[in-house]
């Protein structure tokens, strides 16, 4: 409580440790450093949304953080990389061939253009090769 883990905090020094417990000054360091690691790691994935980046570019984006220590690394982050459950395509063509019937497709909306009539515009991302709609012109 009296150091708490954050983001951008120095971990407390060896006397302030030895004050709180002197049998397990060293176990509360690896602690909070890991805790740390974890905290930065989490904030990477946050960073880069719904489509994931290269390496490269994570590993960028960590080094322009100035981090000395418990710094993740970029390799370890994108094998922890998911896409937001929001974002997910369904897969099966059962699911498809439903929405295809009732023309129900999360992210679409119809809109009125002023004297152009109506158009498609998106209400979220979507994810490379997911299904957006199934169109036929009639």
């Amino acid at each position: 409580m009296s150091h708490p883990v954050t983001l951008q905090a120095t971990p407390p020094a060896k006397a302030a440790r030895v004050q709180i417990s002197r049998k397990f000054e060293s176990s509360c360091l690896s602690l909070w450093c890991v805790t740390q690691r974890k905290l930065r790691e989490r904030l990477v994935l946050d960073t880069f949304g719904p489509r994931q980046p290269s390496e490269s570019k994570v590993h960028s984006w960590i080094e322009r953080q100035g981090w000395m220590a418990n710094v993740p690394d970029a390799a370890e982050v994108m094998k922890d990389w998911k896409p937001p459950q929001s974002i997910q395509a369904p897969t099966d063509s059962q699911s498809i061939r439903r929405m295809s019937r009732r023309q129900c497709w999360k992210g679409l909306q119809l809109m009125d253009r002023e004297g152009k009539g109506l158009r498609v515009v998106t209400s979220r991302p979507f994810a490379r090769g997911e299904v957006i709609c199934d169109f036929t012109a009639g």
